[in-house]
């Protein structure tokens, strides 16, 4: 080609897929291979617990204690569940219950933002701490996998810092207890939960071991 002489122009639609295609590399993020990625939307509904602040009746989330006289407090605040321990008795819950045909046989990974002010002092419960306790049932209400309290740190004096336990739910899983479980004395605090499918192939998404 003569060195006088234009290049012939591009088509306008290959500078707008060049264009493209630099705009996605440039805002793609590598995927950490060591964090647990996602494949699902989060399956807690009112996870911000606003339906539940605005009307304590909502049917999302539910409390409940071991029998005796009231003796756990559940405060909502700015996307903040606080459960204090105000009596004798050994566990409170709040709990969102989910009922499924879909999920029997997937690996999920339950995470929450937890924040401790918690210690063992006269307790009798066992495991003693507080944070995330999963109850996967049958058909028929039995028990086929529960995982309570099943990381660390589950006592003590914490900032906020997260929590993660990932399990293979049975097949036969059709109902799925999700709670904040206390049982301690003090303050645990919750936000930013989370129930989500990960990849059962990834190793950043082992089943997490059981705590002795």
């Amino acid at each position: 080609m003569n060195p006088l002489e234009k290049a012939p122009a591009r088509p306008a639609w290959r500078l707008t897929v060049i264009a493209a295609l630099a705009l996605l590399s440039s805002c793609t993020e590598p995927v950490d291979p060591n964090v647990c990625q996602k494949l699902s939307d989060n399956y807690l509904l009112d996870s911000d617990f606003a339906l539940e602040q605005q009307d304590p009746q909502s049917k999302h989330w539910s409390t409940l204690q071991h029998a005796g006289e009231t003796s756990f407090e559940f405060i909502i605040e700015n996307g903040e569940l606080t459960i204090n321990k105000i009596g004798t008795q050994p566990w409170g819950v709040f709990r969102q219950k989910l009922r499924t045909e879909e999920l029997g046989g997937a690996r999920m990974a339950y995470t929450a933002e937890i924040k401790l002010d918690l210690t063992p002092e006269g307790m009798r419960a066992f495991p003693i701490g507080g944070g995330l306790s999963l109850a996967a049932r049958s058909g028929n209400n039995t028990i086929v996998l529960l995982s309570k309290l099943n990381h660390e740190p589950r006592l003590g004096k914490t900032d906020w810092l997260p929590v993660e336990v990932i399990v293979d739910l049975p097949r036969n899983t059709k109902i799925i207890d999700l709670d904040f479980i206390h049982q301690a004395s003090g303050v645990l605090q919750v936000r930013n939960p989370s129930f989500h499918r990960v990849d059962a192939d990834s190793t950043a998404c082992a089943i997490t071991p059981t705590i002795e």
